[in-house]
C-alpha cells in the first residue's frame, strides 16, 4: 500500500504516468521498471486511482513485457 502511494506521488510530481507489467512481476511492486507488477489488473487499478484523484498531465502507459497474460474478467 506504501509504495503504491509512494508511485502516485512520484507519477504526479513528473507528470508521466508510466507503468510496467511482467510475468516476473509481483503486484506488491510500485511498477516501475525494475520492479514491474505482475498482471494488467493491478496497472489497470492504480490508473484508475490516479484519475480518481484528478486528471492526468499525460496519457498512462504500460509497458508490458513478453509473455502470455490471462485476464480473469473483464
Amino acid at each position: 500500500m506504501l509504495a503504491s502511494c509512494l508511485t502516485a506521488l512520484t507519477l504526479a510530481h513528473c507528470g508521466a504516468a508510466n507503468f510496467y507489467v511482467s510475468l516476473t512481476g509481483n503486484d506488491a511492486n510500485p511498477g516501475t521498471k525494475a520492479k514491474p507488477y505482475r498482471t494488467l489488473e493491478r496497472a489497470r487499478e492504480q490508473i484508475r486511482k490516479l484519475k480518481a484523484s484528478g486528471p492526468l498531465k499525460e496519457p498512462a502507459t504500460v509497458f508490458v513485457r513478453a509473455g502470455q497474460y490471462r485476464i480473469r474478467a473483464t
